[in-house]
């Protein structure tokens, strides 16, 4: 499970790298990451040996699981092959964690690159919190509205009698602030940044780095 979720996280880092998304990246070092044939680009290195690692893993972990039901006191040929087994798993979690650990220290944001993002999707991305705040029906309309006339989300929202009728102007424009649409995202982090604290007996910091917008 361990080398599952560094995999995950390896898994999101490489796709943000990605050039038509750029939200994120490894960090950058001679020698690491680079392209012989292609010099502009910096690949995920760091996350390819955590994803290397959560590829084996699920192997290994369904080797031991086959052996749940020996016979008597453990016949030969079971017991034994459980410690080559373990200790290849165990070499995997260490792998991945390292890496990751490398990379998430190191991790480079691009806010802007966050922020154009949402913006490309003309606030179709706020929907969930219009159709909360409405009805699934009405928001609905207004999104396949937005996208057949190629406007914002929040545009077609304010020229709608039912939507002006229904929610203040101050509060339909707070529900297109993406600062406002983090929900229980803080309170999360602080739990886990607060166990994490305790199990090294510390005291919790606040995360370095941007935040996504």
């Amino acid at each position: 499970m361990v080398t599952g979720l560094a995999g995950k996280i390896a898994t999101d880092v490489a796709l943000l790298m990605q050039p038509e998304i750029g939200e994120a990246s490894e960090p950058a070092a001679p020698g690491r990451g680079g392209s012989s044939s292609l010099p502009h680009k910096h690949n995920p290195s760091g996350c390819m040996l955590a994803l290397e690692a959560a590829g084996r893993a699920p192997g290994l972990a369904a080797t031991l699981l086959s052996q749940l039901s020996p016979e008597h006191e453990r016949g030969i040929g079971q017991w034994q092959s459980q410690w080559f087994t373990l200790r290849e798993l165990a070499n995997a979690a260490a792998s991945a964690l390292a890496a990751m650990a490398e990379v998430l220290q190191g991790l480079k944001v691009d806010a802007q690159a966050m922020r154009a993002n949402l913006e490309r999707t003309k606030g179709l991305v706020y929907s969930e919190a219009l159709s909360l705040r409405l009805s699934r029906a009405l928001a609905d309309r207004l999104c396949e509205k937005a996208a057949r006339d190629n406007k914002s989300l929040l545009e077609v929202a304010r020229a709608d009698p039912e939507v002006v009728k229904s929610i203040p102007a101050g509060e339909l424009d707070a529900l297109f602030k993406t600062e406002n649409a983090y929900g229980s995202a803080q309170a999360m982090i602080e739990r886990v940044l607060a166990d994490w604290a305790s199990a090294r007996g510390t005291s919790p910091s606040a995360p370095r780095g941007s935040s996504r917008p």
